[in-house]
């Protein structure tokens, strides 16, 4: 729980996930202080998942609200999705792609300019297969973290 004195890092209330007639996610509410770590334990279908992607503004809420360090997911997903790492059970790069534009379309997650992108992968792959021409099986979208930042620091991931 958060102390009062804290600010959570996480809050949702309420949220909902409708597809149709399917309830996906049933009124959660919950909130995570700054520096806790917290996990989601349920069987298939219980909507962990689902949750994860309200709460990273990968899939809009049908009611509720949610926010990450006071910012809105609704209202602002592009800063919501530059103070976290989400990181997924499964790949989520496009196998057509390359590994040079699976990474310039990731990078464009996170306001990073075209340029920064190519640089980085230019520099951090000299000496390996060719990333524009290479596809992207093995690869990670590690390159494009921040220097001197944790890419777990604030994350949230599903189980």
């Amino acid at each position: 729980m958060v102390s009062p004195a804290q600010k959570p890092a996480i809050v949702a209330r309420e949220l909902t996930k409708r597809y149709g007639d399917l309830e996906a996610v049933r009124g959660v509410s919950f909130e995570v202080g700054t520096g806790e770590i917290v996990g989601f334990l349920g069987p298939n279908g219980a909507g962990k998942t689902t949750t994860v992607r309200m709460l990273s503004c990968f899939l809009p809420p049908t009611t509720g609200t949610a926010s990450i360090h006071e910012i809105d997911v609704r209202e602002r997903p592009r800063d919501v999705k530059r103070l976290i790492g989400v990181c997924p059970q499964e790949d989520n790069l496009d196998p057509d792609f390359h590994v040079m534009k699976n990474l310039l379309v990731y990078g464009r997650y996170f306001g990073l300019p075209h340029r920064v992108v190519r640089d980085r992968v230019v520099t951090r792959t000299r000496g390996t297969a060719d990333p524009r021409t290479t596809r992207c099986c093995g690869r990670s979208a590690t390159t494009l973290r921040r220097p001197g930042t944790s890419p777990c620091s604030r994350s949230i991931s599903a189980a």
